[in-house]
This record gives C-alpha cells, structure tokens and sequence, in this order.
C-alpha cells in the first residue's frame, strides 16, 4: 500500500502526516467557512496563514546545495561568498578552504580549486 512504503519513498511527507494534529475547534470553524460559501483553498490559507507557529512543527525543510536555512526567514537562503554546501539539507554553509574559488558569487555548492599560478589566502572571500 502507498501509506506503508511513504516513510521510505518520502521521509519528509511521513514525518508531516505522523506529527499532523488539528483541534477539533479549527476544523468546526473551518467546516463552518466552507458553509459559508468559502472555498476550501481559501479557508485552508487562512489557517495556515494564521497558525504558522503550529504546522512549522510539523514540517522539516530541506535547503538545495548551495543553501542553508536561515531560522529568522523561515527560508532557505544561498550560501554567503566564501562558503558552500554540498548536498541538500545542511544547516549552515560550510567555509571553502584556502587555495580555493567559487564559480558564483552566493549559492554555491562547491569550492573549485585556484587557478595554476593563484592562491587565496583564508582571510579572504573565495571570489
């Protein structure tokens, strides 16, 4: 069945079903919008809207390489010059090493090493 293989095929989607709970006051007042005459897209943004401090618990968020989330946003955000990710879901950008560049100004996910004849010392961003 879909429900057993989705904490292997999508560990964020189980983790949101399995911490998901509602007062049974929420859902009244939602049924009560519908009838209304609200659409349901409507009412179910106007409770997310309003209870962000509730379903922010119960999702994870996973930053693309070159990221990191930054808790005041709410947001994932590229990485600063001079640092990096490499794969999705880090927390915070790594620094690049000395001898090393960026082959962007923010957003990266790699530090290619310097050119021959080149080197960047640690004190200075990886441009």
């Amino acid at each position: 069945t879909v429900w057993s293989d989705i904490k292997k095929l999508s560990p964020s989607a189980y983790q949101m079903l399995a911490s998901f709970s509602m007062k049974g006051e929420d859902a009244n007042d939602m049924m009560q919008r519908l009838g209304d005459g609200l659409k349901a897209a409507e009412v179910a943004c106007e409770w997310v809207t309003n209870n962000m401090d509730r379903w922010s618990k119960w999702t994870t968020v996973v930053c693309a390489a070159g990221q990191q989330f930054d808790s005041d946003l709410g947001a994932c955000v590229p990485c600063p010059l001079g640092s990096y990710t490499p794969a999705e879901g880090a927390l915070e950008c790594l620094p690049c090493p000395a001898g090393t560049r960026q082959p962007k100004a923010a957003g990266n996910d790699v530090c290619l090493p310097c050119e021959q004849g080149t080197y960047r010392p640690l004190d200075h961003p990886a441009d």
